[in-house]
């Protein structure tokens, strides 16, 4: 039922709860809900040996997946769904008395106490041209921005730029093993 608008459950999760404890940085209450959720259950997946052709097009698709997830119209997406929370967590125990709407830029809550009106708007803009540009950066690192991390062994650039060549684009197959092959001991 809507649970995730793009390829992963858990991934569209993760960007919904970094978009609630991102909202307002700078305010005293912050809401972290990022709380594992033991009594979800999915079946149906087991890991399975893989072919060579089988791996290529796994990782080939979580790659082209993993663009689809980062772009901008999908993290607003989750940014929407993040204030829709937030204002539901927020009225919580003011639920009779307000209102929360969507209105195609903020999510909207109106509360009557009394006399008293009170109109919160949570914007869910984000800035389609600064998520075009890191997302362009990430992919020259994708290996440590999509898992890897860059604590333990951070991937050396020209290889990673190599791997995610390999990857996305069928027609590069086998670009990163002539680069292990031939330049990985002499660029590093």
């Amino acid at each position: 039922e809507d649970w995730t608008p793009c390829f992963s459950h858990d991934a569209f999760q993760q960007c919904i709860m970094y978009h609630i404890e991102k909202h307002d940085n700078f305010c005293a209450k912050q809401y972290n809900r990022d709380i594992p959720g033991i009594e979800f259950l999915f079946a149906g997946s087991k890991p399975e040996e893989k072919s060579d052709d089988d791996n290529y097009e796994r990782i080939s698709g979580q790659i082209k997946a993993w663009n689809i997830l980062v772009s901008a119209k999908v993290q607003r997406e989750a940014k929407r769904r993040a204030m829709l929370v937030k204002a539901n967590i927020v009225n919580y125990n003011k639920i009779d008395n307000c209102k929360i709407y969507d209105d195609g830029r903020n999510i909207c809550v109106i509360t009557q106490d009394n006399s008293k009106i009170e109109n919160i708007k949570y914007s869910y803009g984000v800035n389609y041209i600064k998520i075009f540009i890191t997302n362009f950066y990430r992919k020259f690192s994708y290996l440590n921005y999509c898992g890897g991390g860059f604590h333990e062994s951070k991937h050396k650039l020209i290889f990673s730029i190599m791997w995610y060549l390999n990857f996305r684009f069928r027609c590069l197959r086998g670009i990163k093993d002539f680069y292990n092959k031939y330049f990985a001991n002499i660029l590093g």
